[in-house]
């Protein structure tokens, strides 16, 4: 019978892995000494990096010295603490009894019997600073005053920053491969289970006020999908995360935080960050970054991605989409088929080219709309990048077999849910099932071309095509790639003669 998982409290990672770098041991010495197993040390060096600015950055010195209790689903302590947040988001009042209640379901759903004490309710109010006070009646709809006075303080907030330094990020749901004449099925989907949550991605985007993007962050349901088989995700210039629901959680969006964080730090910048209140959203102490919250329900107002930048991205992936689809319509016997031939990996490429098209302009013009001016800045109002994305998007959609066509295509997942928005605590009790799925549906296309000599001489025939032609831009694009292949054909050879020569001798 396989021992019992042990769980290290933050303190004990940091003490195994000052152990590990001092004394220089392997990963079995380290499980070991800590009588942990050597997968679970192995991960520990693995994310060692991590581990540590989650310990630098950690506002509470309590967090750093206390030993917290375990259960099977996690600790009792950050499962109760991610509830609080999520109610608290929601605007539900919430009371001493109420959190010991809490720790009580934890512990059940655990299967572990225990009682909560006034005790570990003191502890825990001091461990993540809370204090109950009395709720004032806070509506759950767009209050126009509240909007009013968010405007007014904005501009404060931003007045000391450059615009390059002034930056929002969200992140919106995205049904990656779906078909113009499926939108009216998907349509005001959350999408939180079934067949269509294996078609959805959430995608983060954070740029400033200039119009320059962060490297996207994606999250999908499978870590590694098998069209990632040869493929070095590391190299795609993106974050790709995964977990069951391809949700956006804490603990993701708190790495992403500190990543970000020091990034600013090696440039030697000092910027604001502006977030909607998600649960998902911790407001974490961080060096170079000023995070700052939008007022509850205002995003539809008061954030700049809201405004028509995310429509954009989407607007432009599915011309993407809709470019595939007609790529194709003539050789595949079922339009039931396109969808397959959409990996995830062609998601994350066509997600990168859409937030390279958005223009700085719309991007401004979009933190403008919601209140971010400044004195040095012009204000102008028009959404025409937008309009005429989707004029070329309509376009498209009109090539298409009638049967094909649907309405509301390209914004048919602005409802899609993108993080836990129950405050039913089993929910938010993660087990090592719910970290990610393993499976793609989506078979890789097989291919015949065996060697780079072969991808060089259809490589070559393409470009004498566009020549013929008279299409520059294709020819230009493909001559580029030709360069490329060139020199790996040039490095095989070389590798090859070396080897040849080496075995003569």
């Amino acid at each position: 019978m396989a021992s019992k998982r042990k769980h290290l409290t933050l303190t004990e990672k940091i003490k195994s892995l000052d152990f590990y770098q001092k004394e220089n041991v392997s990963a079995r010495t380290l499980a070991d000494k800590f009588g942990i197993g050597r997968t679970q040390a192995t991960d520990l060096i693995k994310n060692r990096e991590t581990i540590l600015k989650l310990w630098k950055s950690h506002g509470n010195d309590q967090m750093k010295t206390t030993k917290r209790r375990k259960t099977e689903s996690g600790n009792i302590n950050e499962v109760v603490y991610e509830w609080f947040c999520a109610a608290r988001a929601k605007n539900i009042p919430i009371s001493g009894p109420i959190l010991k209640e809490k720790a009580l379901q934890v512990l059940h759903a655990a299967l572990q019997g225990s009682k909560t004490s006034n005790g570990w309710l003191d502890k825990f109010k001091s461990r993540y600073n809370i204090s109950f006070k009395v709720v004032c009646g806070e509506s759950k709809s767009v209050d126009t005053e509240t909007v009013d006075e968010w405007r007014i303080k904005v501009k404060q907030l931003i007045s000391s920053y450059e615009p390059r330094n002034i930056y929002n990020a969200d992140e919106p749901g995205l049904f990656y491969k779906i078909l113009p004449n499926k939108t009216l099925s998907f349509k005001n989907e959350i999408c939180t289970s079934g067949k269509k949550s294996k078609e959805r991605l959430t995608v983060m985007l954070c740029v400033n006020l200039i119009g320059e993007f962060e490297k996207p962050l994606i999250i999908g349901k499978s870590k590694k999908p098998r069209c990632f088989k040869n493929v070095d995700i590391k190299r795609l210039d993106l974050h790709w995360e995964a977990n069951k629901k391809a949700w956006m959680t804490r603990c993701i969006m708190t790495e992403w935080l500190m990543w970000f964080d020091e990034k600013m730090k090696k440039q030697k910048r000092k910027i604001i960050l502006f977030l909607d209140n998600a649960t998902s959203h911790p407001d974490l102490k961080l060096q170079n970054i000023n995070l700052v919250f939008l007022p509850p329900n205002t995003t539809s107002h008061c954030q700049p991605l809201d405004q028509g930048i995310i429509q954009n991205f989407k607007v432009i992936y599915r011309q993407m989409i809709l470019r595939r689809i007609l790529s194709q319509i003539d050789v595949v016997k079922d339009a039931d088929e396109l969808p397959k031939s959409i990996t995830v990996l062609d998601a994350l490429m066509w997600i990168k080219q859409s937030v390279k098209k958005i223009t700085g302009s719309c991007v401004t013009k979009c933190f403008k709309k919601s209140g971010f001016i400044l004195e040095n800045l012009p204000v102008d109002l028009d959404n025409t990048d937008l309009e005429n994305e989707i004029i070329v998007g309509e376009q498209l959609v009109n090539m298409l077999p009638t049967h094909m066509q649907g309405e509301d295509f390209f914004l048919v997942d602005e409802n899609l849910r993108t993080e836990e928005d129950s405050t039913d605590i089993k929910l938010f009790i993660i087990t090592d099932n719910d970290e990610e799925e393993t499976h793609e549906e989506t078979e890789e296309p097989e291919y015949t071309v065996s060697n780079y000599s072969e991808v060089l001489t259809q490589i070559q025939q393409l470009s004498a095509f566009t020549l013929q032609k008279g299409d520059v831009d294709g020819y230009d694009m493909l001559k580029t790639a030709e360069i490329y292949f060139e020199k790996k054909c040039s490095n095989n050879q070389m590798n090859l003669k070396q080897t040849n020569i080496t075995q003569f001798f």
